[in-house]
């Protein structure tokens, strides 16, 4: 095995010369000397709270952290949190296409001719424009059970629901003042 293992508890790192163990402790188990001034900006604007301090042991670590983490554009010198980030960023603001143009993806709902640059964002926009929220308090017909039948429409507060439960639920609980059911714990139930 290695000739030299490194004293630190709960450390089980081993090496060949005492050269590396000394740099292996000092980058790993020494105190922080040099301290990333973004993450302490990044941390609170306002002011609220104290600043975030990452520190690490050598200028090089230091570096490596601030190439990873703190990606500036070199257009705009915009802050981005990963190269990911700095891509959308770079494709979004400067890459000379207009944004209608990037929009490829077309709605394929009857009558609508919206585009969309990505496909989340026409799945966002269906589920809300098309397919969600049809169910408005004081438009919708609501159900006509027994504590629902007596409550006029005309009441309604225009609040708008993906699915008539919630509707109902809604009028129950914020109109008729009825309490929500707590559900059963799962060993209680019947099904």
């Amino acid at each position: 095995g290695p000739a030299y293992l490194c004293p630190e508890q709960g450390c089980h790192a081993g090496f060949d010369s005492q050269g590396a163990l000394r740099n292996h402790t000092k980058r790993d188990h020494s105190e922080p000397s040099f301290w990333c001034d973004e993450c302490e900006l990044e941390a609170d604007p306002s002011g609220d709270r104290p600043p975030r301090r990452v520190g690490f042991t050598s200028l090089l670590l230091l570096q490596t952290h601030i190439r990873k983490e703190h990606l500036n554009c070199i257009f705009c010198d915009q802050k981005c949190k990963g190269q990911a980030e700095l891509e959308r960023h770079v494709e979004l603001y400067h890459s000379g296409i207009p944004l209608e143009a990037r929009k490829t993806i077309p709605c394929a709902w009857p009558g609508c001719d919206k585009k969309f640059t990505k496909k989340s964002n026409l799945n966002a926009h269906v589920r809300s424009a098309h397919e969600g929220l049809r169910f408005v308090c004081g438009q919708a017909e609501h159900a006509t059970t027994a504590d629902l039948a007596a409550w006029p429409r005309g009441q309604g507060c225009g609040t708008a629901f993906v699915t008539k439960g919630n509707l109902e639920a809604h009028i129950r609980h914020v109109h008729l003042g009825i309490e929500r059911p707590v559900p059963a714990p799962l060993a209680d139930r019947d099904d």
